[in-house]
């Protein structure tokens, strides 16, 4: 299509006016986007003065069993964060320490699987937050531990309630439910909790330092003069840190390679000039910070003054290398110096490195971060360096962890900064197949919401062909993340405004991904008859329009539609037609779907030797293209075809790599089969408790998917195998009575397994 196509169409007319209506219950942004990289590293506390007696308070809570949260207050600049890290340095008898920094505002379901996946748990993307909250639960309690939560205030919206209910569901059952673990957190302010759950808290509100400490830190800071001029400074900010060390920064001399132990002596203006500063915000934290580093950063120079508020738009640390993509001159020097000031936060990088460079990292506290981007004004150079930055350090494919497409994640942030959500939203479309291979959806959701959210709120103006096929691809991938964590209902929604817009505007093309997604959407539901209609509106389409690849997809998914049906014949010939079109324009990955479904058809009617055939070439392609989903599906058919010709070993084996698949991907509705397969073979194996647990877990999953007919399929397995033959109990045997102690143990456990899921 070109820009012709879509003169005379106003978007905003057809979002508002037009019945479109992109589900509300998407994921939320605050004023800034969070980075989905998580923060977990502690700030750097070899210098740590003071605090014993806080530190010996925090101490004692930790040791006592009956705590379980410890809280701590304080406006910005009080110390908070140090605090809790150097406490964390010196926790006893704790078997995993665990930070995390919520500078920004993270999903509780991002934060929720990054712990369990601290524990070296497999985290099911579909799993509810409900559930996910639970699990957290359930894992903090299984060992001595201390969580880290800093900056909790970021979760909290003006009025001082949660933004996501759910942290606050979580931290109700860790305090009524928990145990083992501690969780100690600081914020700017406390959180309610119910009246029965304050005596498993303890609160301590933070105070600004002793004057003997405040002295010490100005001196640890290179300021040196008479004992009662630096109490006077410590008096005057009432030994609030913060402003300790942007006092100690205002009062160096900026320089160039200032040598690590050089001092400053007292003059006797100094203490009237900063009285001055300080005027009549004494007693109000922020606004002397303010003050103060005001004068601090105007005795930069004008040269260190830029690259600091340039800096200012990272959101993970930085290194001398990400500096220098700002200002072609920037120093490690010139860092040192900005952190000499307290302006920027050494981060000394863990593990071995090769050069000083990679030794160290830059960031700023976020008090100080808002001041220098308020201060700066506009920064579209700085975030427009930032994308060139993030781009010529992008790791290139195969990627393994979400770490991996860090830049990716980053030049897509900045872009949106810049306003360029057409831009943003190709920049993250190559990263798109591994974040829903690798069961990221929760991140898919956070992306293509935060494009969807920029159209809805006007921010992204929709005027050339390329705009047009980014907001509708948004809304695409926003619908399939939703399908891929099994939230069918959010995504039909999703689906279903794209189809309404698509039509309004006339681009056949997304009708047809709008029409054949929902079919799917029915099949996967059992709704038969609605996913073959939806699939052959599908296919008209593709055909008018000549789209060969969504002509294969439809013809497949018909297939399928077919194929659960038992209707053998039409599932064939639809199927063969998706694979010559897919061998025919290259398209691998159908092609490894078309013959694994091939293979299931030839299964279900005992054709095995073809069923195998099929199922291998569809392992091989797979493989080759990195598909684990398919992978694990190849396998998965692979053994119910050794099952049903009695090869029960090749089964268990190849069921049981389905399942490893499954569960590393968080593919909830394969590894519920997978160990529903198990369950099958554990039981011709003769192995009825290891089966019996098999369904009971394929029941849970299935529950929790709501396939009512899956769960009833289990229960029959499971009943079958706690109740015996009639006739092992009428015949009398030799060891009939171990044979009859086996059969209760069986039916006792069958009970249990049901009062257990039931609860």
């Amino acid at each position: 299509m070109t820009t012709e196509d879509w003169r005379g169409i106003n978007f905003k007319d057809v979002k508002d006016g037009g019945n479109v209506h992109i589900h509300d219950n998407t994921f939320v942004f605050q004023e800034k986007a969070a980075s989905i990289i998580l923060d977990q590293q502690p700030p750097n506390v070899d210098t740590f003065q003071g605090r014993e007696a806080e530190l010996g308070q925090i101490q004692a809570w930790v040791q006592d069993a009956s705590v379980r949260l410890i809280g701590i207050t304080a406006s910005g600049g009080y110390g908070k964060t140090f605090l809790v890290a150097k406490a964390l340095t010196q926790a006893e008898g704790v078997s995993l320490p665990l930070w995390i920094s919520f500078n920004q505002s993270y999903a509780f379901a991002t934060f929720g699987r990054w712990l369990l996946q601290q524990f070296g748990q497999t985290v099911d993307e579909k799993l509810p937050d409900e559930a996910l909250l639970l699990a957290v639960v359930e894992q903090l309690s299984q060992q001595r531990g201390l969580l880290v939560m800093d900056n909790l205030e970021t979760l909290l919206n003006e009025q001082g309630q949660w933004q996501e209910p759910v942290y606050g569901a979580f931290f109700q059952r860790w305090l009524s439910h928990g145990r083992q673990c501690t969780i100690l957190v600081t914020s700017r302010e406390g959180f309610s909790l119910p009246d029965n759950q304050q005596g498993m808290s303890r609160w301590y509100a933070l105070q600004g330092l002793t004057t003997d400490a405040g002295v010490a830190l100005l001196k640890e800071k290179g300021i040196r003069g008479e004992r009662a001029d630096l109490e006077r400074f410590v008096t005057l900010v009432d030994g609030h840190p913060l402003s300790l060390s942007l006092t100690a920064g205002w009062l160096l001399n900026p320089k160039k390679n200032v040598a690590p132990d050089v001092t400053y002596a007292l003059k006797q203006d100094d203490l009237y000039r900063f009285e001055q500063i300080v005027g009549d915000h004494r007693g109000n934290p922020d606004a002397s910070v303010g003050r103060i580093l005001a004068a601090s950063v105007a005795r930069l120079t004008p040269t260190l003054k830029t690259l600091w508020h340039a800096l200012s738009v990272y959101r993970l640390a930085f290194n001398r290398t990400a500096a220098q993509a700002m200002m072609a001159t920037a120093t490690l020097d010139d860092l040192w110096e900005l952190a000499r000031r307290s302006l920027l936060q050494e981060q000394p990088v863990e593990g071995a490195v090769e050069t000083l460079e990679e030794r160290w990292q830059f960031q700023f506290l976020p008090l100080v971060q808002r001041f220098a981007q308020q201060q700066a004004g506009a920064l579209t150079e700085a975030h427009t360096q930032a994308v060139a930055y993030y781009r010529s350090v992008a790791q290139p494919e195969p990627w393994q962890q979400l770490a991996d497409v860090t830049a990716h994640l980053e030049a897509f942030h900045h872009l949106c900064e810049l306003g360029q959500y057409t831009q943003a939203y190709q920049e993250i479309i190559p990263c798109n197949n591994f974040l829903d291979l690798q069961g990221y959806n929760p991140v898919r959701l956070e992306l293509y919401g935060r494009l969807v959210q920029a159209w809805q709120q006007g921010d992204w103006n929709i005027e050339q062909t390329e705009d047009v096929n980014a907001l509708l691809g948004a809304i695409l991938n926003q619908g399939n993340a939703y399908n891929s964590l099994a939230q069918y209902a959010l995504a039909m929604d999703i689906y279903q405004s794209l189809l309404t817009l698509a039509h309004q505007i006339n681009y056949q093309f997304y009708e047809g991904v709008a029409l054949g997604n929902l079919g799917l959407v029915y099949l996967s539901q059992g709704n038969y008859g609605e996913a073959t209609d939806y699939l052959q509106q599908l296919l008209t389409i593709a055909r008018e329009i000549g789209d060969r690849a969504s002509e294969g997809k439809a013809l497949g998914n018909l297939g399928l539609a077919y194929l659960s049906q038992g209707n053998y014949g039409e599932a064939t010939d639809y199927l063969q037609q998706q694979l010559t079109i897919a061998r025919e324009i290259g398209d691998r990955a159908s092609e490894g779907k078309a013959l694994g479904n091939l293979g299931v058809a030839y299964l279900d009617q005992g054709n095995y030797e073809e069923a195998t055939h099929y199922s291998q070439q569809q392992l091989t392609i797979a493989r080759e293209i990195g598909d684990r989903a398919s992978e694990g599906k190849a396998l998965g058919n692979l053994g119910l075809a050794y099952l049903d010709q009695g090869n029960y070993e090749e089964a268990t084996d190849y069921s049981q790599q389905w399942l490893t698949i499954a569960q590393e991907i968080r593919d909830k509705h394969s590894e519920a089969n997978a160990w529903f397969n198990l369950g099958e073979t554990q039981a011709k194996l003769k192995q009825p408790l290891q089966a019996i647990q098999a369904y009971e877990n394929a029941r849970l999953l299935y529950q929790q998917m709501g396939l009512e007919s899956d769960v009833q399929d289990c229960d029959q397995e499971i009943g079958r195998l706690s109740t015996p033959p009639i006739d092992n109990l009428s015949t009398p045997r030799r060891g009939w009575l171990s044979r009859l102690v086996g059969w209760l143990l069986r039916v006792a456990h069958w009970l249990w397994g049901r009062m257990k899921n039931r609860g």
